[in-house]
């Protein structure tokens, strides 16, 4: 569920303006425009499709598989944080207007349990495709 989600909605391509999982937020496809503008700077950067090996360390074939692995969690961190935060502010505020409590110790428990590891991980592996896939399609 987590790698299809991220798919459609989450994937490195919200840098652009005109992606298709930009597309697939609708009308709220305008919240990702700060990601783009503030953290991403630019597609395919560092904190959106994730760090690369430098070509010295070519000869070290452990630490440049280690950094395609994990680097490649870097952007998809960076999203999932983005989007929480996103969704605390809001939350926060309509606490803060409407005058009760939207956010229990349920969505808290939630959010640190073992359904939202498992959907980090699709996430992470959703990422992971989408970037190999952007390396071995693009000249650049």
């Amino acid at each position: 569920i987590g790698a299809r989600l991220a798919t459609r909605f989450v994937t490195p391509d919200t840098d652009l303006l005109h992606s298709t999982p930009v597309r697939n937020w609708g009308r709220l496809g305008w919240i990702f425009a700060p990601y783009r503008e503030f953290i991403a700077k630019g597609h395919r950067g560092l904190l959106s499709h994730g760090i690369t090996a430098p070509r010295s360390w070519r000869r070290y074939p452990r630490r440049v598989l280690f950094v395609k692995i994990f680097g490649t969690l870097i952007g998809t961190g960076v999203r999932t944080l983005y989007l929480l935060l996103l969704l605390l502010v809001i939350t926060l505020s309509l606490d803060w207007v409407l005058g009760f409590v939207l956010v229990s110790d349920k969505v808290i428990g939630f959010v640190l349990s073992e359904v939202a590891l498992y959907l980090l991980i699709g996430f992470g592996i959703s990422d992971y495709v989408h970037v190999f896939y952007d390396r071995v399609t693009s000249h650049r």
